[in-house]
């Protein structure tokens, strides 16, 4: 990709995954992401003292560097993988002998210990998905395409791609954040296939680590919709799996379709049903988490530092229904999906969502459905 052409997409790259970003040339900071930008220019400053001995790992952070065309390398980071104190990343920087300050030093130490860990499988996965998305590379040097050429569309192409797409990827994040349904399946009734590049059928790897970055994407505008962090990246983990598995960029298109219905839908419900407490929203979003366990209103109390009897009364209060009635309708709206979307047994669902028996699962299902649990497979199956 030309040098006027990564540059934007590095913005929207680094904007996506809240890291930051930079690209060294000749030992100059030609580029500096705007999120993060301070960690981005000490990061530069790090490679160009000690970039051609230190590969940018140790056991508390990584940094990523990307060699690419005309003498140019990507930096990515730094990530946190491993959590410490702010001190220890002192040290372990300090150890470095790097050309930059105590103060950039402290900089470093301090966004290293505010960010959220980041594993080595997500890792890699943002190098692959960096990789692929500039110039068709795999991380091991190999062009993805058949007859090992990189794919790149006509310049004028890519440049009206590029705008379609950051707007494109706005839209989704904004109907995301607000679980606006209806807008979210009118646009991916009229949306441009592979909305995250243009891809030839045949590069079912280069579309499987685009979906990780719009799997990431979605989660995270999830998350600022309200929905618990831990069951988005639960979901995230899930559908990162059935990408993984598509054995066709067609399968992935319809993992495509679902994650982001999944996400609006949940994000919707949690707004439809928040109040104005926000002991009953923790005890809402924390039943939306473990809906698939045996919950009661001492452990959902507990969680959200209360007592049961507080928590009962409150949310009934708040919400017009008892917490069990919530619970229940929670695990409904679960067995509801399970029901329409796979093929598991009755039993299977009933013992998923931790009911004490098949028979108690079809007698909650059908007073909160108004039908039995077969009747509305036969009625609302989409596969």
């Amino acid at each position: 990709m030309k040098t006027e052409n990564l540059i934007p997409f590095l913005d929207a790259f680094a904007a996506s995954i809240e890291q930051p970003l930079a690209a060294v040339r000749d030992n100059q900071l030609i580029y500096m992401s705007e999120a993060g930008a301070p960690y981005a220019y000490c990061l530069s400053v790090l490679y160009e003292s000690v970039g051609s001995i230190w590969d940018g790992r140790c056991d508390l952070f990584q940094i990523v560097s990307l060699e690419q065309e005309e003498g140019m390398t990507i930096l990515l980071g730094p990530l946190t993988i491993q959590r410490s104190d702010r001190e220890a990343y002192i040290e372990v920087l300090r150890a470095k002998e790097p050309a930059i300050s105590l103060d950039q030093i402290t900089l470093l130490a301090e966004w290293l210990s505010r960010k959220s860990l980041v594993s080595l499988t997500h890792l890699e996965k943002m190098k692959e998905a960096l990789l692929l998305a500039v110039d068709g590379r795999q991380p091991d040097g190999q062009q993805v395409s058949q007859n090992s050429q990189p794919v790149h569309m006509p310049e004028k192409e890519e440049v009206e791609w590029a705008s379609y797409n950051s707007d494109y990827v706005q839209q989704l994040e904004q109907y995301v954040r607000m679980g606006a349904m209806d807008e979210m399946e009118a646009l991916m009734r009229h949306e441009i296939h592979a909305p995250y590049g243009s891809y030839a059928d045949d590069q079912l790897r280069h579309f499987k680590n685009s979906m990780m970055v719009h799997i990431y994407i979605m989660s995270r505008a999830a998350m600022e919709g309200g929905l618990e962090d831990d069951l988005c990246m639960k979901l995230a983990e899930r559908y990162s799996r059935q990408c993984e598995q598509a054995a066709s960029v067609s399968q992935l298109r319809e993992i495509s379709i679902a994650l982001r219905l999944d996400f609006c839908r949940r994000v919707n419900h949690l707004k439809q049903v928040r109040t104005d407490s926000q002991t009953v929203n923790r005890a809402i979003a924390f039943i939306h988490t473990h809906r698939m366990e045996k919950l009661n209103a001492s452990m959902i109390a507990a969680a959200c530092g209360v007592s049961a009897s507080y928590l009962c009364m409150e949310f009934k209060a708040r919400t017009g229904k008892s917490i069990v009635a919530f619970i229940n309708e929670e695990k409904i709206a679960m067995a509801k999906e399970l029901l329409s979307s796979s093929d598991r047994t009755l039993i299977d669902i009933a013992s998923y969502l931790s009911f004490s028996s098949q028979n108690y699962f079809q007698t909650v299902f059908r007073k909160y459905a108004g039908m039995s649990p077969g009747q509305y497979r036969s009625q609302f199956r989409t596969r």
